[in-house]
């Protein structure tokens, strides 16, 4: 297909389409790859990859919410907004959590069962050096995997994932560039090679 030749919201529809298929592919195999190394019994793996997976997707929900709230103020580089934004950033899992809860996009329940893992994620990475060789370790990863499992299993991560899918492009550019999404349409069609 000839982009050149479409309309700049055809150009910017088909850009969000595809750059979404492409990164829910990769969440897919990302949540493929753990599921096959905890059915292989590679817990320590799986665990690695999972808690990447979680606090990676809380992340960039995280940012991209409060860049949809705070756009017009991010595009004047408000340095409270700015310096808000980079926070959010840098918050470990037990403050992406509270940040969630408190904006209101995790009730109660979901905070719970955040923390539960978080915290048991965090007694599996201090013990990590010393008792890696020993089968309650090793009881230990499967225990934070599973719970791990109930969280991306989850009907709100699920929405979680799909609302990122839907904004990916978004995310990729508009964001790290504090564009709207109109702006956003507007770098694809002048782009020589839209994403």
């Amino acid at each position: 297909m000839e982009i050149q030749n479409k309309s700049s919201s055809t150009k910017f529809l088909i850009a969000v389409l595809t750059s979404s298929t492409i990164r829910s592919m990769k969440r897919k195999q990302l949540v493929n790859h753990i599921q096959g190394s905890y059915l292989k019994e590679e817990y320590l793996e799986a665990f690695l990859v999972q808690s990447a997976y979680i606090e990676g997707l809380l992340r960039t929900f995280a940012d991209y919410q409060f860049w949809q709230q705070t756009s017009e103020e991010l595009k004047k580089n408000n340095p409270l907004m700015v310096e808000l934004r980079k926070r959010i950033k840098r918050y470990n899992l037990g403050e992406l959590i509270d940040f969630l809860f408190k904006s209101n996009l995790i009730d109660r329940d979901q905070k719970g069962r955040l923390n539960d893992y978080w915290q048991k994620r965090n007694s599996v990475m201090h013990d990590l050096v010393t008792q890696m060789a020993t089968n309650e370790f090793t009881k230990e990863l499967k225990i934070t995997c599973e719970l791990g499992d109930k969280i991306i299993e989850d009907v709100k991560f699920k929405e979680i994932e799909k609302i990122l899918d839907d904004v990916d492009i978004m995310m990729g550019e508009s964001v790290s560039r504090n564009n709207s999404p109109t702006e956003m349409s507007q770098l694809i069609t002048s782009s020589p090679n839209p994403k």
